[in-house]
């Protein structure tokens, strides 16, 4: 799976980038994992924020 979003809109890169932010996403992506497990496989989703650079802000980060 690609990166997820986790704090919308601030930190999201597309369209279709998947969204971790809610929990209404949660049996859509459970739906996907066991499909994904049906062929012996694991699935994995990459965290991502943005920080400083989100599109909407403020977004939350570290100070540099």
């Amino acid at each position: 799976m690609e990166n997820a979003c986790i704090d919308y809109p601030a930190t999201m890169e597309g369209a279709t980038q998947p969204r971790l932010d809610d929990e209404r996403f949660v049996p859509a992506l459970s739906r996907l994992v066991e499909e994904i497990h049906k062929y012996g496989a694991l699935a994995f989703v990459e965290l991502t924020h943005q920080g400083l650079f989100a599109s909407h802000l403020p977004a939350i980060a570290p100070r540099t």
